[in-house]
C-alpha cells in the first residue's frame, strides 16, 4: 500500500479559497508546480516478502508520497512528471516516488 501525506486539518470557521477551479488552467498548473515538494531524503527498508508467495520481494520506504500526487487528476499529471514510481524488483511494482 502506498502511504501519502493526509490532507491538512482545517479548523472550522477558517477561510477557504473556493474559486480554484474557476482559475485559468495555466494558473492552476503553475500553483500545482509551486506545491511540489522540495528536496527530501528517501530511506529504504530492507527487501521484504510481499503477497501470498514468499518469493515476491518488495521495497518499502518511510518517505511518504506527497498528498498533491493524490489530490486530483490535474495535480497528479503535474506531480507525476517529476516524481516517478521507482525501485521495484522484477516480481513487484514500484511504490516509492522518487525525483531523479
Amino acid at each position: 500500500m502506498i502511504e501519502h501525506d493526509g490532507p491538512n486539518n482545517v479548523a472550522s470557521g477558517s477561510p477557504m479559497f473556493t474559486l480554484f477551479n474557476q482559475l485559468p488552467i495555466e494558473i492552476r498548473l503553475y500553483i500545482w508546480e509551486a506545491a511540489l515538494p522540495g528536496p527530501r531524503v528517501t530511506t529504504f527498508d530492507p527487501p521484504f516478502p510481499k503477497g501470498a508467495q514468499d518469493n515476491i520481494l518488495a521495497l518499502r520506504s518511510h518517505s511518504k508520497a506527497p498528498s498533491t500526487l493524490f489530490a486530483c487528476r490535474e495535480s497528479h499529471s503535474v506531480v507525476s512528471k517529476v516524481l516517478i514510481p521507482s525501485f521495484a524488483f522484477v516480481s513487484s511494482i514500484p511504490e516509492i516516488y522518487f525525483n531523479f
